[in-house]
């Protein structure tokens, strides 16, 4: 019953979900910021950049490519229709997430409404930009260590070991949440350690992890960008140490950080406060995981506070998208609580 239940709600919240961004999508080729008709060209040509310039994002060609083949409207529309899909994928596994999380129907629908009607998500679902797939990738891998963690089935864990090494082939920053999967995996195999066999399942991970974040290193090592990407963890790294030591490159960055998040969340960020506060008092497994990949993509936008990090600082805000999904499980944690 409660898989029929489930299905029915994801295929209702999906089409409800595709109906809002079709209707609002982008309606055809675009100019503005200077990459968006690159993206829906790359994406109709599969033309695949290296990782690390603003158009290395080969996972968002390779997946935008066949939506280009569909006879209907024109070719830009169509790229932007993948965007869209992929947002509608994200909204129903943070339902389903939520739900597991919470086992509250209305909660999770609640806060599920509320992050596809939000600025940042809502705009990014509706045009050829890789934010969307992004937000997916990061709700799969949350949804897939739930269920490795609730059912003791290692295919779980192989599962999101090897998508979460993929994501790195649609953007570095799925690099933030790091710290929190891999601290997740700890607590909950030093939970179970003693069990026959979890040794072997570790290891088959992160051989799964390898294969995934594979072909990102094979373009990184053939192409000679491995420079790139070390660039841009040490400019983190260096970001990091100029907002600490420069009060007033903090409270900018903590200052509109949060001035953001109420911007996305006006009527819903009480509940999500009340249930980050919950939820971190529990000190489950859960809590380490969503807390610290938060916290990854906190530290990664104060860090471009920083003028050397990468341009300006309010070019990069997009990057808040893989925060506010976590914060959408804390607004329907914090309903259920209400």
């Amino acid at each position: 019953m409660r898989i029929c239940s489930d299905a029915i709600l994801s295929a209702t919240l999906s089409a409800a979900a595709l109906a809002l961004y079709i209707a609002t999508l982008a309606p055809g080729l675009l100019w503005g910021g200077g990459d968006f008709a690159t993206f829906q060209t790359m994406a109709y040509l599969l033309e695949l950049q290296l990782p690390g310039g603003i158009f290395g994002h080969p996972l968002w060609v390779i997946l935008a490519h066949p939506f280009t083949w569909l006879p209907i409207r024109d070719v830009a529309w169509r790229a932007n229709l993948a965007s869209a899909v992929f947002a509608t994928g994200a909204l129903v596994l943070v339902f389903l997430t939520a739900r597991r999380l919470t086992r509250s129907t209305p909660a999770s629908l609640l806060a599920t409404a509320a992050l596809a009607v939000s600025h940042t998500f809502w705009t990014y679902a509706v045009m050829a930009k890789v934010y969307s797939l992004n937000a997916l990738l990061l709700i799969a891998c949350i949804y897939l260590l739930l269920l490795w963690e609730e059912k003791r089935q290692s295919g779980y864990l192989w599962g999101v070991a090897f998508l979460y090494g993929l994501s790195l082939l649609n953007h570095l920053v799925m690099a933030t949440a790091a710290a929190g999967f891999l601290v997740y995996v700890g607590l909950v195999a030093w939970r179970r350690r003693g069990e026959p066999g979890l040794g072997r399942e570790l290891l088959l991970a992160t051989l799964a992890w390898v294969a995934g974040v594979a072909p990102y290193l094979f373009l990184l090592t053939r192409t000679g960008t491995t420079g790139s990407a070390l660039g841009t963890i040490l400019g983190f790294l260096r970001g990091l140490g100029y907002v600490t030591t420069r009060p007033s490159a903090l409270l900018l960055g903590v200052g509109v950080g949060l001035a953001l998040l109420l911007y996305q969340f006006p009527l819903t960020f009480i509940p999500g406060f009340r249930g980050l506060w919950d939820f971190l008092r529990s000190g489950r497994p859960q809590a380490w995981m969503l807390g610290l990949a938060a916290l990854g993509d906190v530290l990664f936008l104060l860090a471009a506070t920083d003028p050397q990090t990468g341009g300006e600082y309010w070019w990069n805000l997009h990057y808040y998208l893989q925060m506010y999904v976590i914060f959408t499980l804390w607004i329907a944690i914090g309903f259920a609580a209400l």
